[in-house]
């Protein structure tokens, strides 16, 4: 068996980045221990050296069975290095792209990440803030993969749809282990979670919680071994509201109506004391807009537009755009410092969009971004959370008053019966929020003309 090492870099004496991008592509190399480049071929000779036009080269057809890689870098350091494919305007995969002619056509034609690969964020001087290595599918993960974070935080497992889907470990800096099955990136199925304090929990997951066949109930897995003692022996009458509802992630007391801004306030302290996040909607029978209801904030707030987020981040090549990260970074960090509020406009977008879902918030999740601990407040706004969320800079530190929320354009039909009205929020929103975390908060003020 013979190992060739393929390794093609298109030079160009004009832009003197290119020597950069060689010493990259050289520690790229180690760092993958030679599986992405180095492969067997089965050949009668000595070792071929593919750039001497003096010794004999691999047959040609050997070279097309070879994968393609590629090497990308941008402006904050990420780096991808790994197979990828032509997509057309359609998302579809264009197999020879050489072969257009079209000067319009090659116009729309895009790179993306397709095969196996390895990117690595904010690549500086032997180092990265995190990194996935695994398949990629048009651009999303799927199929195997391992993701490293900055936090220290490790998954192995399958992915789907840059999601965490079917089998996989999670191992969370904090000692917190997870190993078994997910759905849409939740711990979903059965599952073994450990806590750092010893104790397990196996059995059923959904939604990220751990269901107690004992209790008919449902518990948060990383409350310590005596806030679940607490909770079972404590917590009587909200197990039983739990056996009530069984997996039901919605109820009425879910639901706020408010009409002028001390009740919308007065719903988000509420909201925040039963450790959920609200979600605020508009009613049929007013006529105000979002920006009307954004007034009510008076600038003490920052807006994060996670459809035009999405947008941008989905027609960028490669499917990167930097400058989308850091705009949410900066957000997230000035409401969180400033006592601000974050509020996540999630589909309300004046401008034509092309795609007909919704944006998924799991692609924006990150340190000093969004974190998927927001949804648990208690969890969150402790000092141990808040400080790994801002990358534990001594610079910053989070404001009491910070609070996120969440809002949709969505309009509640002040005339459907309240059973209707749940099933229909359930509809719209169970796969884009945790339910069992959000408070449906109904601004009902008229606009005043």
């Amino acid at each position: 068996m013979t190992y060739i090492l393929l390794f093609q870099v298109k030079y160009n004496i004009k832009n003197i980045y290119l020597i950069n991008h060689i010493i990259l592509i050289i520690i790229i190399i180690i760092l993958l221990k030679n599986k992405l480049i180095i492969h067997k071929m089965k050949t009668d000779t000595q070792p071929q050296n593919p750039q001497n036009p003096n010794v004999e080269q691999p047959q040609e057809e050997n070279k097309e069975q070879l994968p393609q890689y590629k090497y990308f870098s941008f402006p904050d350091g990420t780096i991808y290095y790994g197979e990828t494919a032509t997509v057309n305007k359609d998302n579809k995969k264009i197999d020879k792209p050489e072969e257009i002619t079209d000067e319009e056509i090659k116009k729309t034609l895009k790179i993306v990440r397709h095969g196996y690969g390895i990117m690595l964020y904010e690549f500086k001087d032997d180092k990265y803030s995190s990194k996935y290595e695994g398949n990629w599918y048009l651009n999303k993960k799927k199929g195997k993969g391992k993701a490293e974070y900055s936090d220290g935080s490790v998954y192995e497992g399958d992915f789907d749809n840059d999601l965490y889907e079917g089998n996989g470990s999670l191992v969370w800096n904090g000692g917190y282990s997870y190993v078994g099955q997910w759905h849409n990136g939740n711990m979903e199925g059965e599952g073994e979670f450990r806590h750092y304090d010893g104790h397990t929990l196996s059995g059923l997951f959904f939604n990220n919680y751990f269901y107690i066949k004992e209790q008919d109930c449902f518990i948060y897995p990383f409350w310590t071994q005596d806030e679940i003692d607490a909770f079972k022996s404590k917590n009587i009458d909200f197990i039983a509201k739990q056996n009530k509802n069984k997996l039901d992630k919605f109820s009425r007391e879910n639901i706020i109506k408010v009409t002028n801004e001390l009740e919308l306030f007065t719903a988000i302290d509420d909201t925040y004391k039963a450790n959920k996040i609200p979600l605020i909607v508009r009613c049929s029978d007013i006529n105000a807009e979002k920006e009307d209801v954004f007034e009510l904030f008076h600038d003490n707030y920052r807006e994060i537009n996670l459809r035009k987020s999405y947008m941008t981040l989905h027609n960028t090549s490669l499917g990167l755009n930097i400058e989308v990260f850091n705009d949410i970074k900066q957000k997230v960090t000035e409401a969180m410092t400033k006592g601000l509020f974050l509020i996540v406009n999630f589909d309300d977008l004046k401008e034509k969009y092309e795609y007909n879902y919704d944006p998924d918030i799991r692609e924006f999740y990150g340190k000093m971004m969004l974190s998927q601990f927001m949804w648990n407040p208690s969890l969150f706004f402790t000092n141990k959370c808040s400080n790994a969320h801002l990358n534990r800079r001594s610079d910053l530190k989070m404001d009491k008053n910070f609070k996120f929320i969440c809002y949709s354009k969505y309009i509640v039909d002040e005339n459907m019966a309240e059973h209707d009205l749940i099933n229909d929020i359930e509809k719209r929103f169970e796969k884009s929020f945790p339910l069992i975390s959000i408070n449906v908060v109904i601004y009902s003020a008229k606009k005043s003309s």
